[in-house]
């Protein structure tokens, strides 16, 4: 059914009077599911549906800190399968769980290829749940600091590498503006040897017209 302006204001009404608030549009598709008008029915229907959709929406949410344990539940839940249907030894699988959880618990972060190298670095004979967790700790911090000093070797380089490359550079840049210097100094020689030879060889033409004309020097 369609609603006037009076019908939807009276609708809002009872709707606030429940506590709540809507928008026409919510009023009108409302409103249509009903044949005749009747403001308090169509207010608690709005409500209603405000409730329902807040509920579902809430039962949605899952928090990170829930995910995380979730799994974690998970790693623990296969190492004890595991674990009871082969108590001598560690599995890969297991192995990998387990660096995983350590690492999540000391706040470092290893990539799937990180987990496999420290693995690797775990001597088979650890077959012990409890003494691998006790032991990979270990491997786990030297294996995060020996990764953060190749980070710095190589920044390092890197930075020395530019530095040299910049060095190279203001040489090359000095030696062009010392070649510079010495070609004006060189010009400038050349220009005093030139102005030397002509007041030379003028003088020598006057001497020579003096004598012809018996001039007094």
């Amino acid at each position: 059914m369609l609603l006037n302006k009076n019908q939807i204001e009276a609708v809002r009404y009872q709707v606030k009077k429940l506590n709540s608030s809507c928008t026409n549009d919510e009023i009108r598709n409302c409103a249509a599911n009903y044949k005749d008008f009747d403001a308090v029915l169509i207010a608690q229907s709005i409500v209603n549906n405000k409730t329902n959709s807040l509920t579902i929406n809430e039962s949605e949410i899952t928090t990170p800190a829930n995910t995380n344990q979730t799994e974690e539940s998970n790693m623990l839940a296969l190492l004890d399968n595991q674990e009871t249907t082969n108590t001598s030894n560690l599995t890969t699988t297991q192995k990998h769980a387990l660096i995983q959880i350590k690492s999540q618990e000391l706040g470092i972060d290893l990539s799937v290829s990180e987990i496999t190298k420290i693995s690797d670095m775990v001597g088979e004979q650890i077959n012990d749940s409890i003494n691998f967790l006790n032991e990979v700790g270990s491997i786990i911090q030297e294996f995060f600091t020996n990764r953060n000093n190749q980070v710095k070797d190589i920044v390092n380089q890197k930075v020395n590498d530019i530095a040299q490359i910049i060095n190279t550079k203001n040489d090359e840049l000095g030696d062009i503006f010392n070649g510079a210097n010495q070609r004006l100094i060189d010009i400038a020689s050349e220009c005093s040897q030139q102005k030397t030879d002509y007041k030379s060889t003028y003088k020598t033409k006057l001497e020579s017209i003096r004598e012809i004309l018996k001039l007094p020097a």
